[in-house]
């Protein structure tokens, strides 16, 4: 009988290779660089694109510095860097067969974004006592999700709401490690999990579709009339 692949992943017995090992993350990625400067490898704990050529200004340094060592679980470090490689390469030949990953690069900025939230989800699962991605169900997905909901000062109490933007990155980063589960090699979610019954990360945050009404309210009938009268 053929043992499921989730299972000897779980176990973390002989974890194949990465297909990233080695890498130099800013050749996949095309970036460019100055001839001198400094190249994250995959296995790097911490990535700096500090270096390279043609971020915006606004990206500051801090925002182009991806640390992996606050993801608490090891296993799981190495999750969340094949990820954010397969984001920025999509045409990386371990990727692209995946059918449902992104086929245009993301932004370093957007990458940046989604390991923030990543090591967010993670650290909430490892403090919970999850210690496999394939122990996260349906009901643990929707748990985060409530707690993302809510701001919370530096003891945990709740002191507002997060809006919508918020939710959809925590439900976003849930469905990126569904949607690339087969390119994990030390950790997976299991088959078959679908929370929110399959959703978009946009739905789930019940975000404004912009069809319902418009963005900027209408101009009132007296200043309006007498700007088309003008206009005759």
């Amino acid at each position: 009988m053929n043992v499921p692949a989730i299972t000897a992943v779980a176990a973390g017995a002989q974890d194949p290779a990465s297909p990233f090992a080695g890498a130099d993350v800013c050749r996949e990625a095309g970036f460019s660089l100055p001839p001198a400067a400094a190249r994250p490898v995959f296995e790097d704990d911490e990535w700096n694109f500090a270096e390279v050529i043609g971020l915006p200004v606004q990206m500051t340094l801090s925002k182009r510095r991806f640390d992996f060592t606050v993801i608490l679980e090891p296993r799981w470090r190495l999750v969340a860097k094949e990820l954010i490689v397969a984001m920025l390469a999509p045409r990386h030949a371990a990727v692209a067969p995946l059918p449902r990953a992104y086929r245009t690069p993301v932004h370093l900025a957007t990458a940046k974004g989604r390991l923030d939230e990543l090591t967010r989800w993670m650290n909430w699962l490892g403090d919970r006592g999850v210690r496999s991605l394939g122990d996260v169900d349906e009901d643990c997905c929707a748990a985060y999700l409530e707690h993302r909901r809510h701001a919370r000062d530096e003891a945990g109490t709740v002191i507002g709401d997060h809006g919508p933007a918020t939710r959809r990155d925590a439900a976003q980063v849930v469905i990126d490690l569904l949607n690339y589960r087969e390119l994990f090699t030390t950790d997976r979610p299991r088959q078959g999990l679908r929370p929110w019954k399959g959703a978009s990360a946009s739905a789930v945050a019940e975000m404004p579709n912009g069809r319902d009404e418009n963005k900027t309210p209408p101009v009132p009938g007296h200043v309006l009339q007498p700007l088309l009268a003008a206009a005759t």
